[in-house]
């Protein structure tokens, strides 16, 4: 079997055309909103659901190396999609920032397609959740911090090898059957600032900071190798960017 990477999720783009009707959506939404302590908390919740007609995906085993008529290898279905948002947002005092939580599925059955079985698209991430906070040691220093966490998504991969007279050949899991390790990170930075005075017409900020601050090797590529100890075995590994960045801004302004 010959290597092979698995890129992060991406979709079908294509416009729409004789061959290739326009996707239409219709979506649901009711949400609440509420304001405590006078403004000093705000909150907010949504729940939606979204139906979706006429989307399209690349039907199972699609040629599309060389192909000029990709078209030809698209097939037509439905989808749907539904979850709940949650944010929390404290805008005074020393410290500020927010806190929102997402949970959601989207998924799509198309005939021609994993035995026409629904299946998750590659962009399905359960849960997602962000923070921005912000405190104020001083007029001048201000520490801030931000993390971010979602569900790893969805794609095919190759879950091993078959020999047939010599030839060894890839099978495979379910349409979108792997799931992609979870992202998460969080960066923290601090700033001085200089403000405008009667005798200072320009401002200055200073900002340092670590991104990735525990190092995570959030993933970037997978890659699909035989192994080596057994031939109708595979084994993936997985690429990524960086880890841990420190950085240093000035800025000014007049």
């Amino acid at each position: 079997m010959s290597n092979s990477s698995v890129g992060l999720p991406t979709d079908v783009w294509l416009p729409a055309d004789k061959y290739i009707e326009p996707q239409m959506s219709n979506q649901f939404t009711i949400g609440y909103y509420k304001t405590f302590e006078d403004t000093k908390y705000d909150f907010f919740t949504e729940l939606y659901y979204k139906k979706l007609n006429k989307i399209i995906d690349y039907k199972d085993n699609a040629d599309l190396f060389l192909n000029p008529q990709i078209e030809t290898q698209i097939l037509t279905g439905k989808g749907e999609s539904f979850g709940a948002e949650f944010l929390i947002e404290k805008k005074v005092g020393k410290l500020t920032g927010w806190i929102s939580y997402t949970i959601s599925k989207t998924f799509n059955q198309i005939n021609g397609i994993n035995n026409n079985e629904p299946y998750p698209v590659k962009y399905d991430k359960k849960h997602n959740i962000s923070t921005a906070l912000s405190y104020n040691l001083s007029a001048s220093w201000v520490i801030s911090s931000t993390f971010k966490y979602t569900s790893g998504g969805y794609i095919t991969i190759p879950e091993g090898t078959f020999n047939y007279y010599g030839a060894s050949f890839n099978y495979y899991t379910k349409k979108n059957g792997f799931q992609l390790p979870a992202y998460h990170r969080l960066d923290v930075a601090v700033y001085y600032r200089n403000k405008k005075n009667d005798h200072r017409k320009w401002q200055t900020e200073w900002i340092f900071g670590i991104n990735n601050i525990y190092g995570r090797k959030n993933l970037f590529t997978l890659f699909i190798k035989q192994d080596v100890a057994d031939l109708n075995a595979s084994k993936a590994y997985k690429m990524y960017l960086y880890g841990m960045i420190p950085f240093l801004t000035f800025n000014f302004s007049f």
